[in-house]
């Protein structure tokens, strides 16, 4: 993965990791920070594929850990190393709750090395239970594959989320071709016919010098002003988003795909919000930005200016999004069937529930905000599959992807397809 970065965490100034004989591969850049030194925010995590935590001497403090798992939420990668590794996981309440036996995966399993991958969030939680280090230890292969199969969110060099399809907003990129040809056959019949009949009554040649140019002008200030109200001067945007809502902790990790047309840019700028990231993606899918300037401002608060939302021109962005939110479903079980409540604050227009027992139960219909409704047992995998592969094929897929299409939803949880993010 050219030019990928990772970071590892100890609690003492002694490197984490062993000095290796060799240099390591010039793909690979791997720096050490103790405990001390993490950062107070996950958008500081955003250019890292992987970061590796140390618990050996003990674990980072609650503050100091809370930055990172909201990073892994949003789809980062740690790996807890080393035989203390579980125990201090546990001991660590943000990563405690993801240690659960329905959301570890199979992945990495044929390695060979003793440990166990969970979901965590929209990321991955890794957990090593063997003494080593990434030099020359058990860990190298371990960690060469899980970085293969890493897709971070930051639009770089390697490969990362939302590439292959960003969103296009409809009727954009269409032009009114009739429109600008019925105006180019009026322009054509004044400037000629008409203007030279008007230019023969009054007799005098000379007015040309006038008319042609003031008729070309006119008709340029006619294209650019319809064009420009074909596109209209507000703000328009389209978007993918998926998202992970922990009803246990009140707390939402999205990850939002968008494209972002403005025909009037605001001049004060973007104000992200509380815990967004907001990361610039190339226009044409390419690595080159073609001298585009982007300009943070924190004199007022946080405001993203330049070409973070320039006027008329498509921008294409990628968010990260970890906050607290109060939204949720709530879901009461009512004889052989089970009864939802949508608190979501947006009406759902799929929803499959997975009760602890692994039974599956689905939505026939819409289901509108603050409305409740009855869940009707699923007939069997094969209609859970049907369900299940357009949210694991869809534009931003759940991750990591499962082998297993039913592993997308563990037990006592739901996938709700909602009508708006």
């Amino acid at each position: 993965i050219a030019g990928s970065l990772r970071v590892a965490f100890s609690p003492r100034g002694a490197p984490a990791l062993a000095t290796p004989a060799t240099p390591p591969p010039n793909d690979v850049d791997v720096a050490h920070a103790t405990f001390a030194g993490m950062p107070q925010h996950h958008a500081a995590y955003s250019s890292l594929d992987l970061v590796v935590l140390d618990p050996t001497g003990g674990i980072p403090s609650a503050a100091q850990l809370d930055a990172l798992v909201a990073w892994v939420g949003t789809g980062g990668d740690l790996l807890v190393l080393g035989e203390y590794a579980r125990a201090a996981a546990l001991d660590a309440p943000s990563l405690a709750g993801w240690l659960e036996p329905r959301f570890e995966t199979n992945q990495l399993h044929s390695t060979g090395v003793a440990g166990s991958v969970y979901r965590c969030g929209l990321g991955r939680l890794f957990v090593g239970e063997e003494p080593g280090d990434l030099e020359s230890g058990p860990y190298v292969h371990w960690v060469r594959e899980l970085l293969g199969a890493h897709a971070s969110l930051t639009p770089s060099n390697g490969p990362w989320r939302g590439a292959s399809s960003m969103p296009s907003i409809p009727g954009l990129a269409r032009l009114p071709y009739r429109a600008f040809a019925a105006l180019l056959i009026l322009f054509a019949l004044v400037i000629g016919p008409v203007n030279f009949l008007v230019v023969r009554r009054r007799k005098n040649p000379v007015l040309l010098l006038l008319t042609i140019p003031a008729l070309a002008l006119l008709t340029t200030v006619a294209l650019l002003a319809y064009g420009i109200l074909y596109q209209g001067i507000d703000v328009k945007s389209a978007s993918y988003s998926v998202a992970v809502l922990d009803q246990r902790e009140h707390r939402s990790a999205c990850v939002e795909a968008r494209q972002v047309f403005a025909g009037l840019a605001p001049a004060a700028g973007l104000a992200p919000g509380a815990g967004t990231i907001v990361h610039a993606a190339p226009p044409d899918g390419s690595h080159g930005w073609n001298r585009q300037r982007f300009e943070v401002e924190l004199e007022r608060g946080t405001l993203l200016v330049g070409d973070f939302l320039p006027s008329r021109r498509k921008t294409d962005q990628v968010l990260a999004v970890e906050r607290a939110e109060r939204a949720r479903l709530e879901v009461q079980r009512s004889g052989d069937t089970l009864e939802v409540a949508n608190n979501l604050g947006s009406d759902v227009e799929e929803l499959l529930v997975r009760d602890p027992e692994g039974n599956f139960y689905m939505l026939e219909g819409h289901l509108a905000a603050g409305a409740r409704a009855e869940l009707r047992k699923a007939d069997g995998p094969r209609q859970v599959g049907a369900e299940l592969d357009p949210a694991l094929q869809s534009n931003l897929p759940l991750t990591p992807r499962p082998d297993d299409s039913t592993y997308a939803v563990p037990p006592g949880c739901y996938l709700a397809r909602l009508a708006a993010s």
